[in-house]
């Protein structure tokens, strides 16, 4: 027997012939290939012997029987264009490439019994038997293979899909801390490119990073799992975010650590919704306790005013005890100011509101507040609002406008200068409630935004936080009711009040008043 291509002649050694191997091929083939046939039939893949004289199969295997579909006895004789779709050609060059003694391979497309097609691929072994000249074909099913391929490929993508449309911004880093893979999300969050970040250490990206996230991806990289509900993180804008992460490792094939992986999300809008409510839930506390002091405190005001009016008259002017007096009455009434402001904030307070141009009604108030304020406040007035009307009872309008600009004055009486400035802007704006610039108490719409800007003492973020608290106040001998007074006249009229500041660097307030129309 010649040598086949494979150069394993000891691999068809002879041994225990197999029940039913017998018959018309051994007989065809001699002696010589018994032992070749005991390895044909033991073999567990899919093999044919055909004649490449008349490319006839001369037998088959049982691994082909049952690959096919078609008995032992069914494939002697039956010509290989049966078994191939459309490849005739194919299969003569084949044949003539296994006859020349050389080892080559076909990928075809074979039918089986059932009429089903499959991608197979045929590696071709040469063999001369008694001078007989044969080809083995070793037939094996590409298509598990593909489908296997297609299925890893679909896996693929879809848990591309999933990382992609997950609300977590996903980085992955290895062990070095350079990127090798970001989600779509992470770019946007984070206002970078893939051409930033891939193959880049993440310090690099990100010179600045607080060393509290140093010693967490150093945790992470030694195997453990970082995590925080809540985060606080500034941007290089100057603007905050809220963010829940998780810093954990990933593994490679031999059980090392690889890298870390970072997942964050972004809940600014969650923190604002509840810093939202929580802030509602106080005022509404605090507004119903306000409310029922003031009710009960004006009815013992009027009292006091009433018998020290009375006490005036009969005394007259001239009497030892009239300015005592004159003192008394003065003081009540100005408390009955702060029950008027008290009930406001409780919203016990009747109000009218009106078509009203926010910018025509700052203007015609610009004299009064320069007499208000002083000299030495310089004040100014920009409008663009154009024709646009909100609803609101003028009253009130008055009252938040005059209390903003005494603040703002206070604010500039506090740095200890001779002087200062007042800017007032009016303009229209659409808020988002997803757009953090407006502050937590921002409502979805179209406003007329009264901004009123100073150059005064500015405040820190603790103080900024409680600004609009009843009964909160910086100032020597304030009564903390002004701004809370302003909150809630612009919460009954459907608007918010939104605060900015730095210590050092002033204030801006901006009161927010929802359109109701266009006066054209």
């Amino acid at each position: 027997m010649k040598q086949t291509p494979f150069g394993a002649p000891d691999l068809l050694d002879d041994g225990p012939s197999r029940e039913g191997t017998s018959g018309s091929s051994s007989e065809t083939l001699g002696a010589s290939g018994t032992g070749l046939l005991q390895l044909f039939h033991r073999h567990p893949g899919v093999m044919l012997l055909l004649d490449t004289d008349d490319g006839r199969v001369v037998d088959a295997n049982p691994a082909a029987t049952d690959y096919y579909g078609w008995s032992r006895a069914q494939f002697f004789g039956k010509h290989a264009s049966h078994l191939v779709v459309d490849a005739e050609e194919q299969i003569a060059h084949g044949i003539a490439l296994a006859g020349g003694q050389e080892r080559d391979h076909l990928e075809l497309r074979h039918r089986l019994a059932n009429g089903r097609i499959r991608d197979v691929e045929v590696f071709l072994i040469p063999l001369e038997v008694d001078s007989r000249s044969l080809v083995v074909w070793y037939v094996v099913d590409v298509d598990e293979g593909r489908r296997a391929q297609r299925g890893l490929r679909h896996s693929h993508e879809l848990m591309r899909h999933i990382i992609e449309h997950d609300p977590n911004a996903i980085a992955v880093h290895d062990r070095n801390l350079n990127y090798i893979y970001v989600s779509e999300r992470y770019l946007n969050d984070y206002g970078v490119t893939e051409r930033d970040v891939i193959g880049r250490h993440h310090y690099e990206v990100f010179p600045d990073i607080p060393d509290e996230w140093r010693e967490v991806h150093s945790r992470a990289l030694a195997g453990e799992v970082i995590r925080s509900e809540e985060s606080r993180f500034e941007r290089a804008d100057g603007t905050v975010d809220w963010t829940r992460w998780e810093c954990r490792p990933w593994y490679a094939e031999n059980g090392e650590i690889g890298g870390i992986i970072l997942y964050t999300e972004v809940i600014t809008p969650q923190k604002q919704l509840e810093e939202r409510l929580r802030h509602a839930q106080k005022m509404e506390l605090v507004g119903q306790l306000a409310g029922g002091i003031a009710h009960d405190y004006r009815n013992v005001l009027q009292v006091v005013l009433g018998e020290t009016e009375l006490a005036l008259d009969e005394a007259g002017p001239n009497h030892p005890l009239a300015g005592y007096l004159e003192g008394i009455h003065d003081a009540a009434v100005r408390s009955v100011e702060l029950t008027q402001q008290l009930m406001t904030l409780a919203r016990r307070q009747t109000i009218e509101p009106v078509p009203l141009r926010v910018g025509s009604a700052v203007g015609g108030a610009m004299d009064l507040l320069r007499r208000l304020l002083g000299r030495q406040i310089t004040l100014e007035h920009h409008d663009e609002t154009g024709n646009e009307e909100v609803l609101v009872d003028p009253s009130q309008f008055d009252q938040v406008l005059v209390n903003l600009c005494v603040n703002a004055r206070d604010a500039i009486e506090l740095t200890d200068r001779q002087c200062g400035s007042i800017r007032i802007a009016t303009r229209c704006e659409q808020v988002e409630v997803t757009d953090t610039r407006h502050g937590p108490g921002a409502v979805e719409g179209r406003f007329v935004v009264l901004e009123v800007t100073d150059d005064g003492i500015g405040m820190d973020a603790d103080t900024l936080e409680r600004l609009f608290e009843p009964f909160f106040t910086t100032k020597e001998g304030g009564t903390g009711l002004g701004l809370a007074t302003v909150y809630g006249i612009l919460d009954r009229h459907g608007g918010f009040l939104h605060a900015m500041s730095k210590a050092g660097a002033g204030s801006t307030l901006r009161a927010y008043w929802p359109i109701t129309s266009h006066a054209g």
